[in-house]
């Protein structure tokens, strides 16, 4: 909303609000406490204001900044502190848990702040004179307390030395009981603390794809105790819509390794001052509150990549459940993921509009792009079926059945799981067994493998293998996964290409050698019309690769052409062919 006053031709005033229009979303009682916002230092304003928002955004946990401001020897002291006060008890009474971070004293007649919390720890006593007015008036509203905002602990290479953390423990229980510590680190210098929080910047350079590996130590320790502070990727290079995305892929990866809490900047700013300053979202403001209402209090219960390039994380909490999907790709997939999620899924896009679903065979056919899809109401086990569903190796030699595809999925349900798999094999293939009856009790996993007799020749390609689980108990349906099995040669690459010199057809054909011993191989090319042609591939080294050409003259007739082709080890079992298409 903007407002201009004008005199003739003059500007006398001039203001502009933002208001965010928010779509009916499910109410989050009681709040968790899983995500939350970082208020940044506390710079006073509207308490009404800012606690509708964190209601609306649906937030149960904030950070504030509480700079260390020694005695109140003056009014503008007395007055930051019986209103960071008055937040603090409106912050309990909305049971939005609040975790202070003590900041550096601020610039003398300012509101920043200057220095690190660490870096006055190390330089003495000075300190303890700052901090202790601080805790008196606030030690009995904030039980937790971090020690500085990771952007100013962070920079450099130091970091806060356990020493310096027992100082400032000793001091706060003078004041609080049994107080908690957050202590900032670095992402790359994680070092899990037995007796506080670590709370870990995620620095914005990080690429939102990388971060599941990045966050492998939250795997390896108990991840209650580590909090993660996200900040957005900057828009250098990537429109605001990607920048959007992007952020909401880090909210959703980062929930799904079940930190103790995940915090964000707040998504909303001071507005034009008008008395005491008043507030107005941002553009994250609407998405967060999206993602907040669909993660927060959800525990991340399976994973899957429905199609390549693509990934979907599902996410329950008893009586609410959804998955969040999206492609890593830049541009929408051509075709709808289909899953397995019942017939009262729901989609929202990360603005609250619904998202139309279509199912088709009992499979929920969703449109799949760049920016995060929320489907709800779930079944949730029969989702989570499919996400433990493999066949694995899909790829496959002819002359050795080892190791051979097994077929595995776990039984989600909280009761017994029977039924039966059937296979159907590509043409001319044979594959024991092709039905597999299977009772399973809650968290078995049904494993089998298969064996496979291939036709004398046979092609190096994907060939299609049709597995269904039709399901008896607990309920009845029918569920169908289309697979490809690779035929190939695991430690033999071979290739070809092909291409014109006038009128004749130069084939070169490629092999390299993965093995750790030197092979041998004779070869072969196909042209209807043409005489057949052999080579020897001889002596081919471990690790080296070889290439023998063929040449067709006058053949122009063999365009569009299939090329039968091959080889077939020296001495030995391995062989592989393959079609060459011929270049028009």
């Amino acid at each position: 909303a903007h407002l201009r006053l004008l005199g003739n031709t003059e500007t006398l005033l001039e203001r502009a609000n933002r208001f965010a229009v928010l779509p009916v979303l499910p109410e989050l009682e009681p709040k968790a406490v899983d995500i939350g916002v970082d208020l940044g230092l506390w710079k006073q304003g509207n308490i009404d204001g800012l606690i509708e928002l964190l209601n609306a955004l649906g937030c149960g946990a904030v950070k504030i900044g509480i700079p260390m401001a020694g005695a109140l020897d003056s009014q503008e002291k007395v007055e930051y502190f019986q209103d960071l006060s008055a937040l603090l008890r409106v912050l309990a009474a909305n049971r939005i848990d609040a975790t202070g971070v003590v900041l550096a004293p601020r610039r003398p007649g300012g509101s920043e702040v200057h220095g690190s919390t660490r870096e006055l720890v190390e330089s003495g006593e000075t300190w303890r004179g700052l901090l202790s007015p601080v805790l008196a008036h606030f030690g009995a509203l904030l039980p937790t307390w971090q020690l500085g905002a990771e952007a100013s602990e962070l920079r450099g290479a130091a970091r806060w030395r356990a020493p310096d953390i027992e100082r400032i423990r000793t001091h706060l229980r003078k004041f609080i009981t049994l107080p908690r510590l957050a202590v900032p680190q670095r992402l790359t210098d994680v070092t899990p603390l037995p007796d506080d929080v670590v709370s870990v910047w995620i620095p914005d350079d990080l690429p939102t794809r990388a971060l599941p590996r990045q966050l492998e130590f939250l795997v390896d320790n108990d991840p209650s105790a580590f909090w993660l502070q996200l900040s957005p990727r900057r828009p250098t290079g990537l429109s605001r819509a990607q920048c959007i995305d992007d952020l909401a892929r880090r909210v959703v990866l980062a929930k799904a390794l079940q930190p103790g809490r995940v915090f964000l900047p707040a998504p909303f700013q001071a507005a034009q001052p008008s008395g005491q300053a008043a507030w107005e979202p941002t553009e994250d403001f609407l998405v967060l509150r999206t993602l907040f209402r669909y993660l927060a209090g959800k525990r991340p219960v399976g994973a899957m990549t429905p199609m390549p390039e693509t990934l979907a994380v599902l996410f329950d909490r008893g009586d609410a459940s959804c998955m969040v999907i999206w492609t890593w790709q830049d541009t929408p997939c051509e075709e709808p993921a289909e899953v397995y999620l019942g017939s009262q899924a729901r989609a929202i896009d990360l603005w609250g509009r619904s998202v139309p679903l279509e199912v088709v065979e009992n499979r929920t056919r969703i449109p799949v792009g760049p920016s995060p899809l929320i489907v709800e109401n779930l079944d949730v086990p029969l989702a989570l079926l499919q996400a433990s569903y493999r066949i694995s190796p899909t790829y496959v030699q002819v002359h050795d059945p080892e190791p051979r595809p097994v077929v595995t999925f776990r039984n989600p349900y909280n009761a017994r799981l029977s039924g039966e798999v059937r296979l159907t094999p590509p043409g001319n293939w044979l594959v024991e067994p092709t039905v597999c009856p299977f009772l399973l009790e809650p968290g078995e996993v049904f494993a089998e493998s298969l064996m496979l007799t291939f036709p004398p020749l046979q092609i190096s390609k994907a060939h299609k293998l049709d597995v269904w689980l039709s399901l008896h108990a607990p309920e009845r349906t029918e569920l169908h996964f289309p697979e490809s099995l690779t035929v190939g040669l695991y430690d033999i690459g071979l290739d070809a290409s092909l291409h014109w010199e006038g009128d004749d057809l130069i084939v070169q054909q490629s092999i390299q050698n993965l093995s750790d011993r030197t092979v041998n191989f004779t070869a072969f090319c196909d042209a209807p019309g043409h005489a057949r042609q052999e080579r020897f591939f001889s002596n081919v080294a471990p690790g080296e690769a070889s290439i023998q050409t063929y040449v067709f003259p006058n053949s122009r007739e063999l365009a569009g052409a299939q090329l039968p082709m091959g080889i077939q080890e020296i001495g030995g079992e391995r062989s592989l062919n393959q079609f060459a298409e011929v270049p028009r």
